[in-house]
């Protein structure tokens, strides 16, 4: 199982000189290896915690994924990187933060098919960056370098380890145990009641259409 974007699985450390790596822009790398995009989770989590809830696409932790893997950080500063964010964390948490940390796990057959889709669908191109195909080729590299999960898994700050290849199941699991986390009450609410039209004034509203340039339906 790989994180989507991303792919990683635990085995042992490598040698950064052992990779070739692209030649690709530092900028081009940020956006491309974003974890999958959760809108629908932001916007439910958004109206159960009105202004109390932030949520970040922890892009720190990239130092010791993707940007070791892709010779974006040297081996001194990945090293240095999991020495120092669990501290960093245990500040966070230590300071009243309560900091959740989620990660999104994608299997080697489900991530190839996702990418083999930005390549072929037109709808998807888009999706496709820079990143994906060189990430793509380096799947055993970014196996080795999960070892940033053992070194920022703990007690006060552990990762949540989520299964993604099936989207709508993972976000409804995601928010299910986001919820189990944080002691909340179910807000109030009116009862709302779907009026029935004025039929005072009722007269054909279709006809008043059915002469204009209406476009073809194809689908």
């Amino acid at each position: 199982m790989r994180q989507e974007g991303t792919p990683l699985d635990h085995e042992t450390d490598h040698s950064q000189s052992e990779i070739e790596r692209p030649k690709l822009k530092r900028k081009e790398a940020a956006g491309a290896v974003r974890p999958r995009k959760i809108a629908d989770v932001r916007a439910a989590l958004s109206r159960a915690f009105p202004g109390r809830w932030r949520d970040r696409d922890l892009r720190p932790q990239h130092r010791a994924g993707v940007e070791y893997v892709m010779g974006f950080c040297t081996k001194e500063q990945h090293r240095h990187f999991l020495e120092v964010c669990p501290a960093f964390e245990k500040q966070i948490v230590d300071n009243g933060i309560r900091l959740i940390k989620y990660w999104l796990e994608v299997s080697n057959k489900k991530q190839k098919r996702r990418f083999e889709a930005r390549i072929d669908d037109r709808m998807r191109q888009w999706k496709l960056s820079p990143m994906d195909l060189p990430s793509r080729e380096r799947w055993y590299d970014y196996s080795r370098a999960r070892l940033m999960l053992e070194a920022t898994d703990t007690d006060y700050a552990p990762w949540h380890i989520v299964r993604s290849d099936d989207k709508k199941r993972a976000r409804l699991n995601l928010i299910s145990h986001f919820l189990s986390l944080i002691p909340y009450e179910q807000p109030k609410r009116d009862k709302v009641k779907l009026p029935s039209r004025d039929k005072k004034h009722a007269y054909d509203d279709e006809a008043t259409i059915k002469n204009r340039r209406l476009i073809e339906e194809k689908f």
